[in-house]
């Protein structure tokens, strides 16, 4: 997610008319002892691979005649240091992250209609996120992506955010939000629109 708010910067900054946004991650035994060690999952449970997500400014579209997907129009990033090896996060931190990325976007958190999250079958991480959106957003649709592909980490939210551009563009929404948190304490969200 940290790849798709520079990227976004920088087309929003006019220094370039495309960016390509891209998390990969591939998993190693070590990797697998890790998270295994820390109880952070299984590594039966980690998911592997790379997702490009190509950023382009409206001209460059028009110019080149580019089918677009969706519109990323707000995003932010949050930090909230967490201590190696706890699971959880900050509720502050995410919901902060997913307030001014709506806010950068000039819309309300209302608005939003659909919510990728970063859920990914960890309980303190996923009753976190539940809280947040909860009190966020209320009853609205959350996909978890990671369900499907299992925790893929860098490449997790690059996967969210193309599966919401994906969503709007079959027209079943108007305003969807990715977010994502790593053990870390690095929160990000981005908003898109529908075209």
């Amino acid at each position: 997610m940290q790849s798709l708010c520079y990227a976004a910067d920088v087309i929003r900054n006019g220094d370039e008319n495309i960016m390509i946004a891209t998390g990969t991650d591939e998993n190693t035994e070590v990797t697998g002892y890790l998270y295994d060690t820390l109880g952070l999952m299984s590594k039966d449970m980690l998911g592997e691979g790379s997702v490009s997500v190509v950023l382009e400014s409206e001209a460059s579209v028009e110019k080149r005649g580019a089918k677009k997907y969706a519109e990323l129009i707000g995003w932010a990033t949050a930090h909230k240091a967490v201590p190696f090896g706890k699971l959880g996060g900050s509720e502050n931190a995410l919901k902060t992250a997913i307030e001014n990325a709506c806010k950068n976007a000039g819309i309300s958190v209302s608005d939003i209609d659909l919510v990728c999250g970063a859920a990914n079958g960890v309980a303190e991480v996923d009753e976190l996120e539940n809280r947040v959106y909860s009190e966020l957003f209320g009853d609205i649709p959350t996909v978890r992506v990671k369900s499907e592909c299992g925790e893929a980490r860098a490449a997790a939210s690059a996967e969210q955010a193309a599966y919401a551009a994906k969503e709007l563009s079959a027209g079943k929404y108007n305003y969807a939000l990715a977010a994502a948190f790593g053990v870390g304490g690095q929160y990000s969200a981005v908003v898109l629109k529908k075209v």
